[in-house]
């Protein structure tokens, strides 16, 4: 199939490959049908509930706060870190 884009569609189009966002205007045109299958084709109704609920229950179960997350990421760092150095002298 042969489409023909309007002088303001091919100008949008390199603008969004000029900024980087796609690496070419294929990939851009790739993702932009993709985005409208999507669109176009929504999950049923009871799916969408379904992942609601889930999305509910996973934030309800929070039970750290951010910076308590980070802190458990550091000292799992300085243990792997660790690790490796005690590993890295044998």
């Amino acid at each position: 199939m042969s489409i023909q884009l309007s002088i303001e569609l091919e100008r949008r189009l390199e603008a969004v490959v000029a900024r980087g966002a796609y690496a070419t205007a294929q990939e851009a045109l790739d993702a932009g049908v993709a985005a409208l299958e999507l669109a176009s084709d929504p999950l049923p109704e009871a799916e969408q509930r379904e992942i609601e609920l889930l999305l509910k229950e996973g934030i309800a179960s929070a039970t750290e706060s951010e910076q308590e997350f980070w802190a458990a990421v550091d000292a799992e760092t300085d243990s792997l870190l660790a690790e490796h150095r005690s590993s890295a002298r044998r």
